[in-house]
């Protein structure tokens, strides 16, 4: 019986456990195509989300964005650019929005995109040669505090990212000079792709040919993550929100994008979730005496 205690009181002083809540957010809020235009190089988009509302007793865990049958239109050097702003987009023109609607953990939302022409795509020509971050410098559709999330490479429809050959014949065609481009080439690191992680690109196989991309937040101190946590701010804020802007530097056709955030149980402060000292205190004496009547009964039952 000693060992069972002991079991239970280790089982008990463990951090409460819950299921993790799941907020998906998309561009239309549930009104429409989510594609953001198919991320046409022509343009860079900044897309606001408002009143977003953590659950009671949780705090952000985990955020990640994903982009659903993604591929790059040709098989050219590419890059999309992603970045976080804490200011909501306000310039430019309406791709959509403002929506409200609610999503699948029953979070009501606000939703509005806004697109503006890219200077790195010059009037009327098909292809990007100058391959830089819009939003890494003053642009049309926001500003203020700015986190830099990444940026990656795609194949085109014809590549397959789960196969070793595409994807270093991938990196080398990035990486290998071309004069026609500025920069010239471009980090082998943005072909990067993974099928499990916590942080970073992972890829899936989403039907025969078909692949979907997701970005995961960076976490720890002065992580992605922990700068998404200050820019929705606490439940107090009236507005909750946060910009996600998207400079694709080339045309990336996709059949949707999301961003989900994962909540679990914490504390003010953002600290997960653990029993209070007292509680453990109580629980503690309560199994010592408890332990200590099973050994005097053993004590007489021996000397019987």
């Amino acid at each position: 019986m000693l060992p069972a205690l002991l079991a239970l009181t280790a089982l008990l002083a463990l951090p409460g456990r819950a299921s993790a809540t799941v907020l998906t957010y998309v561009p239309s809020a549930g009104t429409g195509a989510n594609d953001l235009g198919d991320l046409d190089h022509h343009y860079y988009y900044a897309w606001t989300l408002g009143l977003i509302s953590v659950p009671a007793n949780e705090v952000i865990t985990s955020a990640y964005l994903t982009f659903t049958n993604m591929y790059n239109w040709d098989a050219n050097k590419n890059v999309l650019f992603l970045d976080m702003f804490d200011t909501p987009a306000a310039g430019g023109n309406v791709l959509m929005g403002p929506n409200t609607g609610a999503n699948a953990a029953g979070d009501t939302y606000t939703s509005t995109v806004r697109y503006a022409s890219d200077p790195d795509v010059p009037a009327g020509s098909s292809s990007v040669t100058n391959m830089a971050d819009a939003f890494d410098s003053a642009n049309s559709l926001t500003s203020g505090s700015r986190t830099d999330l990444t940026a990656h490479s795609f194949m085109a429809d014809s590549g397959n990212p789960l196969n070793a050959t595409d994807v270093n014949a991938f990196k080398t065609m990035l990486s290998t000079p071309d004069a026609a481009y500025n920069p010239n080439s471009l980090p082998q690191s943005y072909g990067n792709n993974a099928t499990v992680g916590t942080t970073g690109w992972v890829v899936t196989e989403n039907g025969t040919g078909m692949y979907d991309y997701r970005y995961y937040f960076t976490t720890g101190a002065g992580s992605q993550l922990e700068a998404l946590k200050a820019y929705i701010g606490p439940s107090t804020d009236p507005n909750r929100d946060v910009t996600l802007a998207f400079d694709p530097d080339c045309h990336f056709f996709n059949d949707g994008v999301s961003f989900t955030i994962v909540t679990g149980p914490g504390v003010a402060g953002g600290a997960a979730a653990v029993p209070e000292p007292a509680s453990l205190m109580l629980l503690g004496t309560g199994l010592l005496l408890a332990a200590n009547r099973y050994r005097q009964r053993q004590a007489r039952y021996r000397s019987k």
